[in-house]
């Protein structure tokens, strides 16, 4: 062994890591948890036929190294660009990564470069592609408005998603009609869950308190100079007083039976025992 040379057997390359004696293509071997093998020198030009030009990699130029790399015959002077899309059915001429740009656009998107994301002419197809069938309510994945309604475009217009959701089960919402969400859920456009109602109708079937109630129960609120829990209803612009009481939850019965004797969309108070 030549000195100061590295120790696998007739390698006489300069020792690069010398707590271990190794050159610095066996240490490349060795850290990689390869076993340690005769290091291959390949000429510092492309050893294709005459081809001359500086070598890339395995004693090739980046041409035919690129060439060798995708399993085609070195002499395969064809580009990617000359070849269709590897997408099948595809007639478009391939551009990245043997993909059309629609194809490569999709890939960066989503992964796939089959996935198909915008469903352009069928808008009932592109409304179901947003939707969560999962569960009872048919969440809307797609955009919420500032009131938590799924937003959708059609024919250049905003709707909201539950409404039109509706429409292609049931047919058109009579004009000055709401629909009503059984369930309290906003993002919901199952049209099991919807109903027609008037704007009264659709007030009565609250599901939570207002955001400045801070007895935390619907129509109850406390009234400091009597020392009492209030409890009353506004139906048809008109208060009506359940009455007043010491306990809070005393007050609560009272308003939910009270509600229940003036309104009739009113679910939730229905469906308490």
């Amino acid at each position: 062994m030549v000195p100061n040379s590295c120790s696998f057997p007739d390698c006489k390359s300069p020792i690069k890591v010398k707590s271990l004696a190794l050159c610095g293509g066996h240490y490349a071997q060795h850290s990689k948890g390869r076993a340690l093998t005769e290091i291959v020198k390949y000429s510092p030009t492309c050893s294709f036929g005459d081809c001359g030009e500086r070598s890339h990699g395995l004693g090739l130029c980046k041409k035919h190294w690129q060439r060798k790399n995708q399993g085609r015959p070195l002499e395969d002077a064809t580009t990617a660009r000359d070849m269709p899309c590897s997408v099948g059915g595809c007639p478009e001429p391939s551009k990245v990564r043997g993909w059309c740009g629609k194809h490569y656009a999709r890939w960066q998107r989503t992964g796939n470069p089959e996935a198909v994301r915008r469903i352009l002419g069928n808008d009932l197809m592109r409304a179901e592609s947003k939707i969560d069938f999962t569960g009872q309510c048919h969440n809307w994945t797609g955009t919420l408005d500032a009131n938590g309604y799924g937003a959708f475009r059609v024919n250049g217009k905003t709707v909201k998603a539950h409404r039109f959701m509706f429409e292609q089960a049931r047919g058109t919402i009579p004009a000055g009609i709401v629909l009503d969400h059984i369930c309290h859920n906003r993002a919901c456009v199952n049209p099991a869950h919807l109903r027609f109602a008037t704007d009264k109708q659709n007030g009565e079937n609250r599901g939570v308190v207002n955001s400045n109630n801070r007895s935390g129960v619907r129509g109850v609120h406390w009234v400091k100079e009597a020392n009492k829990w209030d409890a009353r209803v506004m139906h048809h612009r008109k208060h009506y007083l359940a009455g007043r009481f010491d306990r809070l939850e005393d007050a609560e019965e009272a308003v939910r039976l009270l509600r229940n004797k003036l309104f009739t969309y009113n679910d939730s108070d229905r469906n308490q025992k």
